[in-house]
């Protein structure tokens, strides 16, 4: 773990700062983006209220003329009819609001007096409905009256509405109304206001913050090396006795103050020493002048190594070559500047490998940010099919359900029928045995009728032979006896035809006794069958009905998750944006640290880190 009185540390957590002042500005951008996407997402759900609204009218005023036309996704762009309906009732505005959790209304074009007069709508406000309101949006109104849709802001029942709307046409292409769907703006202002003020408050408050970090912390942390370079500066201008700070610090820059400590002291007793040799070299001739040479060629190389150390060459110490020694008395003073100059570029090391590690996970997020914004467009137009998809099959359902409804209404229809003739059936069968009764009455009847015929044609039979026993006295008694007779007989006779006829009748009827009993038997079993299919029917019905409820909340909620793919891709596309910005900020720091030079073992500790980063990349 880093720690945080150290270079890496310090240099991390600025980078954090920026890291963290960067987020307050996607922030901004992010709640912007999310206004718009509320916005479009509003539009959608005005335009289902619309294929809703004209769906619904379709299904009802078909036979009068009405026609839609939508776009491939199942848009309404206009509509049209002969005349527009007068509306005793407004069962069909009250059930697309209901569906769509909207407002929507039918309008009339009033030439009289240049206005869109509401003819059934769903705003409903203390029992007052909102009919014969005009549309008070004169630009959404010129739209209208040119054939185009429109969006409109208007007031109705002491609401504001943001509205969509498409005209409706007449036969001859005028515009003789129009449709509109519309959503209350109080309540989403509201939630968009308090979304703008909190992330406006969160990010000025983040920004204020980081500012401030950014502004006292920075400095706070470059203030130890300044504040050594100056005293390092103080130093090679000769002026020894310098305090050099920081000396306790734990990191590189408290042990690149403290040999520069050191440094000074050496070369403060040196400064001592050659100013005691300056005054022995008075007395003592050659021998001062040696020391002389000597103190000049250890101040010549300090300058040198100093100079170069100012120009940011931490590659060359300071030598002492066999055929030429550095003076032994001087050299702990040699290796003082050695060892801090090797401190100095293993601190200056360290920050430029905090700072390629920080190139390199800027790359990785900028490539992961790239990624995500691919998959966000892709996932975007993806489920943007999608809701067409569903908004279709939304409608179908809805068609289907209508049709599902209206079949329960014929199987029941069906049924009422069926019971009418099983009973008209039984009513016939009743009929058929009453009438099978009165034909065994008649048989009996007629046989009655033979025997009385047979007893007159016995009767006549004998007074003709008393008439012919009576002589000329039962003579007309005799002819009136043989009329009898005949008389009998033809009633013999037709009463036997008529029997036969009733015996055959009687058949007849029994026959189709039988067969009014099996046509009874079946139209039981039809009756069955048309209450089984009425009920079946009616469960399909049902099913339906919540099938398209279902589907509706269904739409709802992938046209919310469309709103928030598309804030998810526009995020995508920032933090794209800040990483790339991050990488070009690295890259400017590792350029401004390249231009110190560096021992070639400090250079292979930094391509050693490079490869592990390039491999743990890969």
């Amino acid at each position: 773990m880093l720690g945080l009185r150290t270079i890496r540390g310090k240099t991390t957590i600025a980078v954090i700062v920026i890291l963290l002042a960067a987020m307050s500005a996607l922030t901004g951008v992010l709640v912007m983006n999310q206004r718009t996407a509320f916005r479009e997402a509003q539009l959608a759900r005005q335009d289902v209220m619309l294929s809703v609204l004209s769906f619904d009218l379709n299904t009802n005023y078909s036979a009068q003329g009405f026609t839609r036309t939508l776009t491939d996704d199942g848009r309404l762009v206009s509509a049209s009819m002969p005349q527009l309906p007068q509306f005793d009732h407004h069962i069909i505005v009250d059930a697309s609001a209901e569906q769509t959790f909207g407002m929507v209304s039918l309008l009339q074009w009033d030439a009289a007096q240049t206005l869109f007069i509401r003819l059934s709508t769903s705003s409903v406000w203390e029992g007052d409905r909102g009919i014969g309101t005009a549309l008070d949006d004169p630009a959404a109104t010129a739209a209208l009256r040119n054939g185009e849709r429109a969006h409109a802001v208007t007031t109705l029942n002491g609401a504001t509405y943001n509205s969509t709307l498409v005209p409706v046409f007449g036969t001859d292409g005028s515009v003789i109304g129009a449709l509109e769907g519309a959503e209350d703006q109080r309540h989403i202002e509201g939630l968009l206001d308090n979304m703008m003020r909190t992330s406006a408050l969160t990010t000025l408050a983040v920004a204020f913050v980081a500012g401030l970090i950014f502004v006292f912390y920075v400095p706070l942390a470059l203030r130890p090396i300044r504040r050594v370079n100056a005293a390092m500066s103080q130093i090679a201008a000769g002026n020894y006795t310098t305090e050099v700070p920081h000396v306790t610090m734990p990191d590189a820059v408290g042990t690149i103050a403290r040999n520069l400590q050191t440094f000074a002291v050496d070369l403060a007793e040196a400064n001592a020493a050659r100013e005691t040799q300056a005054r022995v070299q008075s007395q003592a001739g050659d021998a001062a002048k040696e020391e002389t040479r000597v103190q000049s060629r250890v101040v010549a190389d300090i300058s040198k190594g100093l100079d170069r150390m100012a120009r940011g060459d931490l590659t060359t110490p300071i030598d002492s070559p066999a055929n030429n020694p550095f003076p032994v008395q001087y050299d702990g003073l040699r290796k003082s500047y050695n060892s801090a100059i090797a401190q100095l570029g293993e601190a200056l090391a360290d920050v430029q490998l905090a700072a390629g590690s920080v190139q390199d996970r800027s790359d990785e997020i900028n490539q992961a940010a790239e990624n995500l914004a691919q998959r966000a467009e892709s996932q975007a137009a993806t489920l943007e099919q999608s809701v067409a998809a569903l908004n279709e099959l939304t409608a179908s359902v809805h068609h289907a359900s209508e049709r599902a409804v209206r079949a329960e209404q014929v199987g029941r229809n069906s049924r009422a029928d069926a019971e009418d003739g099983a009973r008209v059936m039984r009513q016939a069968i009743d009929a058929m045995e009453v009438i099978a009764a009165s034909s065994q009455s008649v048989t009996r009847i007629i046989d009655v009728i033979e025997g009385i015929a047979f007893q007159t044609n016995l009767l006549a039979l004998n007074a003709g032979v008393e008439a012919a026993r009576a002589g000329d006295a039962g003579r007309g008694f005799a002819v009136v006896a043989t009329e009898v007779r005949a008389l009998a007989q033809r009633a013999s006779e037709s009463a036997h035809e008529i029997k036969t006829l009733i015996s055959a009748s009687a058949d007849q009827v029994t026959v189709g006794k039988d067969l009014v009993h099996k046509t009874g038997s079946r139209l039981n079993d039809i009756l069955g069958h048309a209450i089984e299919l009425q009920e079946f029917v009616s469960e399909i019905a049902a099913g339906a009905r919540e099938q398209s409820i279902g589907l509706d909340e269904i739409t709802m909620g992938i046209n919310q998750m469309d709103g928030v793919t598309q804030q998810n891709a526009a995020l995508a596309i920032e933090v794209n944006s800040a990483s790339g910005t991050l990488t070009r900020t690295a890259e400017g720091l590792v350029s401004t640290l390249g231009t110190f030079r560096l021992t070639d073992a400090i250079n292979g500790r930094q391509m050693a880190s490079g490869r592990s980063r390039t491999r743990s990349a890969a």
